[in-house]
């Protein structure tokens, strides 16, 4: 056995002891309850915490082309990554929902459609754009190969996933396999034009609406082809998706259209959301920075069921709040201030909608502000 199969080895092996399906449960129909603005006994809470060192990990550029070291790498999660994680979750007794996914970045569906991809250094994947005649090539092709680029290493590493957990009947049941990052309509398209995109929402509109129109096809195709390799569900209307629990099929991204005005927004990117919505049966949006000055055009898009906050602290929490209250949409994974965790100012502010994450310094910490959350209730 290969070093990194015997470290896979011993994480489910000691996962497998560590299994609680009942408090797996519990965690889960928390997260339900607040997608549903049901009351609840306290909103979820989630840890992002520095690895206790109990597992080694991998350099993130091994784990790109090897489905066992990044398997490792999503148990783990190397403190070069920080984020929520099973292993540290399972240590500190938080409300994480456990999931791994195929963490071959942000490139996967503009690989689809020639752009070249380069790994630097130990940092995540970028593309090279293909520009405005690769564009205009690729919608004379139409819908690319959805087995092309990185997407065949994407379900090879998804299948290795469900053969391992296959072996350890507690984990197969407690960690859930996802959905790669898919990104967003524009931010695919933001991925393969460059930066000259944006003149081109002025100069040539109809040509920018062809080419989301092929990638919101695009999309909701691959999303097909990739659900066979989940195990995602988790009960009414219900998936593990990044690093929580959200309600409908899917997380668009939406890190490049709020940079345009509301107006724009509202003419280039809710219509081709709404392709989305549609034809997958609704879903939620991630940003980051501030959506504030769009966020009346946002929340209006049909099928919408949750809000993901890339960065909370620049954008009105209280205005969302009542606006998704509204449209009976949630927020998810909400990073929030570990004092006003501890203190229970957290569910005094936002008693149910609301999934939050805050940050603490090592597992001994997060252990003690889960007893304290767990101690209000």
């Amino acid at each position: 056995m290969r070093p990194a199969e015997e470290i896979l080895s011993r994480i489910l092996d000691w996962l497998e002891e560590q299994v609680d399906l009942a408090h797996r449960e519990q965690v889960a129909k928390r997260h339900r309850d607040v997608l549903y603005w049901r009351a609840v006994d306290r909103p979820p809470v989630s840890l992002v915490c520095p690895a206790s060192g109990r597992f080694p990990a991998f350099p993130y550029a091994e784990g790109f082309d090897d489905p066992v070291k990044m398997m490792v790498n999503e148990l783990v999660r190397p403190s070069v990554h920080p984020c929520q994680c099973v292993v540290r979750s399972a240590e500190t007794g938080d409300d994480f929902p456990w999931q791994i996914r195929s963490n071959h970045g942000v490139i996967i569906i503009a690989s689809l459609f020639g752009a070249q991809t380069w790994l630097l250094g130990d940092n995540m994947p970028w593309v090279r754009p293909i520009g405005e005649e690769g564009v205009r090539q690729a919608l004379d092709q139409g819908i690319p190969d959805l087995h092309g680029g990185v997407a065949d290493k994407v379900f090879a590493t998804m299948a290795l996933y469900q053969q391992k957990l296959a072996e350890y009947p507690k984990c197969r049941q407690a960690i859930h396999i996802t959905q790669p990052d898919l990104q967003g309509v524009m931010d695919i398209l933001h991925l393969l034009w460059g930066g000259d995109l944006f003149v081109h929402l002025y100069d040539d509109p109809a040509l920018i609406h062809e080419a989301m129109d092929l990638i919101a096809q695009t999309y909701i195709a691959f999303l097909q082809e990739v659900q066979q390799y989940t195990t995602d569900q988790v009960g009414e209307g219900c998936i593990y998706l990044h690093w929580a629990i959200m309600r409908g099929n899917f997380l668009l991204k939406n890190d490049t259209p709020v940079m345009v005005s509301a107006q724009m927004y509202e003419e280039f990117i809710r219509p081709h959301d709404e392709q989305i919505m549609q034809a997958c049966g609704g879903g939620g949006i991630h940003f980051c920075s501030s959506a504030d000055h769009c966020r009346d055009q946002l929340v209006a898009t049909e099928g919408l069921t949750g809000i993901d906050f890339g960065q909370p602290e620049l954008n009105d929490l209280d205005a969302w709040y009542q606006a998704l209250e509204a449209k009976n949409a949630a927020i998810m994974n909400l990073l929030y201030p570990g004092q006003d965790i501890a203190n229970g100012a957290y569910r005094r502010r936002f008693p149910t909608g609301v999934s939050f994450a805050t940050t603490v310094d090592d597992i001994r910490q997060g252990q003690e502000l889960m007893a304290a959350v767990n101690a209000r209730v």
